[in-house]
């Protein structure tokens, strides 16, 4: 009976989640001049079994 309690309680290790992933996590533009219009794209995807919702992004 003890044994069973235990095992009960104890929290999953398999809970249902997002999983953001990036395959990339930087850039390195090189040399860039002050007019230059630059871009970078950023693949992620969600590698976990629940919807993943992306509320703000910022660059840093």
């Amino acid at each position: 009976m003890l044994l069973l309690l235990i095992a009960c309680s104890a929290p999953s290790a398999a809970q249902a989640a997002p999983v953001i992933f990036f395959p990339e996590t930087g850039h390195n533009f090189g040399s860039v001049g002050g007019d230059e219009k630059i871009e970078c794209y950023f693949e992620f995807l969600n590698r976990g079994d629940q919807d993943l919702e992306v509320g703000r992004v910022s660059a840093s």
